[in-house]
Protein backbone atom coordinates (compact mmCIF):
# COMPACT_ATOMS: atom_id res chain seq x y z
CA UNK A 1 0.00 0.00 0.00
CA UNK A 2 2.79 2.47 0.67
CA UNK A 3 6.14 3.49 -0.73
CA UNK A 4 8.84 6.06 -0.19
CA UNK A 5 12.13 6.88 -1.86
CA UNK A 6 15.30 6.82 0.24
CA UNK A 7 18.06 9.40 -0.29
CA UNK A 8 20.16 6.99 -2.36
CA UNK A 9 17.18 6.43 -4.66
CA UNK A 10 16.08 3.00 -3.43
CA UNK A 11 12.39 2.33 -3.04
CA UNK A 12 10.99 1.26 0.31
CA UNK A 13 7.71 -0.56 -0.30
CA UNK A 14 5.26 -1.97 2.22
CA UNK A 15 2.96 -4.77 1.07
CA UNK A 16 -0.17 -5.15 3.20
CA UNK A 17 -1.05 -8.53 1.73
CA UNK A 18 2.25 -10.27 2.56
CA UNK A 19 2.89 -8.03 5.61
CA UNK A 20 6.41 -7.36 4.34
CA UNK A 21 8.72 -4.47 3.56
CA UNK A 22 10.95 -4.55 0.50
CA UNK A 23 13.89 -2.32 -0.45
CA UNK A 24 14.27 -2.18 -4.20
CA UNK A 25 17.14 -0.56 -6.12
CA UNK A 26 16.85 1.58 -9.26
CA UNK A 27 17.22 -1.49 -11.48
CA UNK A 28 14.33 -3.27 -9.75
CA UNK A 29 16.42 -5.73 -7.71
CA UNK A 30 15.10 -6.58 -4.26
CA UNK A 31 17.89 -5.68 -1.81
CA UNK A 32 16.09 -6.64 1.38
CA UNK A 33 12.81 -8.16 2.45
CA UNK A 34 11.64 -8.27 6.04
CA UNK A 35 8.57 -8.61 8.19
CA UNK A 36 5.78 -11.12 7.82
CA UNK A 37 2.45 -11.64 9.57
CA UNK A 38 2.43 -10.88 13.31
CA UNK A 39 -0.69 -10.24 15.33
CA UNK A 40 -0.64 -8.78 18.83
CA UNK A 41 -2.93 -10.38 21.35
CA UNK A 42 -5.36 -7.73 22.68
CA UNK A 43 -4.14 -6.33 25.98
CA UNK A 44 -0.64 -7.77 25.51
CA UNK A 45 2.31 -5.54 24.75
CA UNK A 46 5.11 -6.97 22.64
CA UNK A 47 8.52 -5.40 23.12
CA UNK A 48 10.06 -6.61 19.87
CA UNK A 49 9.37 -5.78 16.25
CA UNK A 50 8.62 -9.18 14.68
CA UNK A 51 6.27 -8.49 11.81
CA UNK A 52 3.12 -6.69 10.87
CA UNK A 53 -0.67 -6.86 10.88
CA UNK A 54 -1.97 -4.88 7.88
CA UNK A 55 0.95 -2.47 7.39
CA UNK A 56 -0.38 0.51 5.42
CA UNK A 57 2.40 3.03 4.83
CA UNK A 58 6.14 3.58 5.02
CA UNK A 59 8.55 6.52 5.29
CA UNK A 60 12.34 6.79 5.22
CA UNK A 61 14.20 9.52 7.11
CA UNK A 62 17.45 11.28 6.12
CA UNK A 63 19.57 8.66 7.90
CA UNK A 64 17.80 5.81 6.14
CA UNK A 65 15.68 4.70 9.11
CA UNK A 66 12.47 3.06 7.90
CA UNK A 67 9.16 3.80 9.66
CA UNK A 68 6.30 1.36 8.99
CA UNK A 69 2.72 2.06 10.05
CA UNK A 70 1.52 -1.27 11.44
CA UNK A 71 -2.20 -0.47 11.37
CA UNK A 72 -3.57 -3.73 12.77
CA UNK A 73 -1.16 -3.64 15.73
CA UNK A 74 -1.66 0.12 16.30
CA UNK A 75 2.03 0.95 16.27
CA UNK A 76 4.93 2.23 14.21
CA UNK A 77 7.81 -0.19 13.69
CA UNK A 78 11.26 1.27 13.02
CA UNK A 79 14.07 -0.44 11.11
CA UNK A 80 17.62 0.45 10.12
CA UNK A 81 18.43 1.11 6.46
CA UNK A 82 19.49 -2.55 6.17
CA UNK A 83 16.24 -3.88 7.65
CA UNK A 84 17.41 -4.58 11.18
CA UNK A 85 14.63 -4.04 13.75
CA UNK A 86 15.36 -0.97 15.89
CA UNK A 87 12.28 -0.24 18.03
CA UNK A 88 8.55 0.37 17.92
CA UNK A 89 6.27 2.96 19.43
CA UNK A 90 2.56 3.30 20.06
CA UNK A 91 -0.22 1.05 21.31
CA UNK A 92 -3.99 0.94 20.91
CA UNK A 93 -5.63 3.76 22.81
CA UNK A 94 -6.49 7.43 22.98
CA UNK A 95 -3.59 8.77 25.05
CA UNK A 96 -1.02 11.15 23.57
CA UNK A 97 1.30 8.52 22.06
CA UNK A 98 -1.38 5.89 21.36
CA UNK A 99 -3.05 5.04 18.07
CA UNK A 100 -6.43 3.86 16.90
CA UNK A 101 -5.86 2.71 13.33
CA UNK A 102 -2.80 4.65 12.15
CA UNK A 103 -2.90 4.72 8.34
CA UNK A 104 -0.13 6.98 7.06
CA UNK A 105 3.35 8.15 8.03
CA UNK A 106 5.72 10.84 6.78
CA UNK A 107 9.05 12.25 7.91
CA UNK A 108 9.65 15.96 7.38
CA UNK A 109 12.95 17.78 6.78
CA UNK A 110 13.21 18.51 10.53
CA UNK A 111 13.19 14.70 11.05
CA UNK A 112 9.80 14.76 12.78
CA UNK A 113 7.75 11.61 12.29
CA UNK A 114 4.11 12.44 11.51
CA UNK A 115 1.49 9.71 11.89
CA UNK A 116 -2.07 10.05 10.61
CA UNK A 117 -4.35 8.34 13.15
CA UNK A 118 -7.61 7.61 11.36
CA UNK A 119 -9.91 6.75 14.28
CA UNK A 120 -8.41 9.22 16.74
CA UNK A 121 -8.96 11.81 13.94
CA UNK A 122 -5.60 13.52 14.27
CA UNK A 123 -1.99 13.80 13.22
CA UNK A 124 0.48 12.82 15.93
CA UNK A 125 4.02 14.15 15.80
CA UNK A 126 7.00 12.23 17.19
CA UNK A 127 10.75 12.63 17.30
CA UNK A 128 12.81 10.17 15.25
CA UNK A 129 13.30 8.14 18.44
CA UNK A 130 9.54 7.67 18.89
CA UNK A 131 9.05 10.31 21.60
CA UNK A 132 5.65 12.03 21.41
CA UNK A 133 5.90 15.78 20.75
CA UNK A 134 2.52 17.14 19.65
CA UNK A 135 -0.73 16.48 17.80
CA UNK A 136 -3.38 18.38 15.92
CA UNK A 137 -6.87 17.72 14.60
CA UNK A 138 -10.13 16.40 15.96
CA UNK A 139 -13.26 14.68 14.69
CA UNK A 140 -15.57 16.72 12.49
CA UNK A 141 -16.12 18.14 9.04
CA UNK A 142 -14.62 21.60 9.54
CA UNK A 143 -11.45 22.76 7.85
CA UNK A 144 -9.13 21.79 10.70
CA UNK A 145 -11.07 18.62 11.57
CA UNK A 146 -11.00 15.10 10.12
CA UNK A 147 -13.92 12.93 9.06
CA UNK A 148 -12.19 10.00 7.33
CA UNK A 149 -8.47 10.78 7.00
CA UNK A 150 -6.75 8.34 4.66
CA UNK A 151 -3.32 9.53 3.45
CA UNK A 152 -0.71 12.13 4.27
CA UNK A 153 2.30 13.75 2.58
CA UNK A 154 4.75 16.49 3.61
CA UNK A 155 6.43 18.91 1.19
CA UNK A 156 9.92 20.45 1.41
CA UNK A 157 8.56 23.50 3.26
CA UNK A 158 7.03 21.28 5.95
CA UNK A 159 3.41 21.75 4.84
CA UNK A 160 1.27 18.72 5.64
CA UNK A 161 -1.28 17.42 3.10
CA UNK A 162 -4.11 15.21 4.36
CA UNK A 163 -6.56 13.36 2.10
CA UNK A 164 -9.87 13.42 3.99
CA UNK A 165 -13.15 12.31 2.35
CA UNK A 166 -12.20 13.45 -1.13
CA UNK A 167 -10.66 16.76 -0.04
CA UNK A 168 -7.01 17.57 0.41
CA UNK A 169 -6.49 19.67 3.53
CA UNK A 170 -3.24 21.56 3.85
CA UNK A 171 -1.72 22.44 7.23
CA UNK A 172 1.39 24.41 8.05
CA UNK A 173 4.15 22.59 9.90
CA UNK A 174 2.79 23.90 13.22
CA UNK A 175 -0.56 22.17 12.53
CA UNK A 176 -2.49 25.33 11.62
CA UNK A 177 -5.00 24.90 8.78
CA UNK A 178 -3.90 26.67 5.60
CA UNK A 179 -6.12 25.64 2.66
CA UNK A 180 -8.34 22.91 1.21
CA UNK A 181 -8.50 21.54 -2.30
CA UNK A 182 -11.60 19.83 -3.67
CA UNK A 183 -11.40 17.96 -6.99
Amino acid sequence: YGLDIAREGHLAVVDSRSCQVQRIDKEGRVLARYGGPFYLTPGRHESSVKGFNNPRDIAVDKRGQVFVVDTGNNRVAVFSSTGEPRFKFGAKGTRRGDFNSPVSVAVDDANRVLVLDMLNFCVKIFGSGGEFRDSFGSRGTGDSEFDRPARMAVDKEGNIYILDRGRVKIFRQDGQFFAALSP
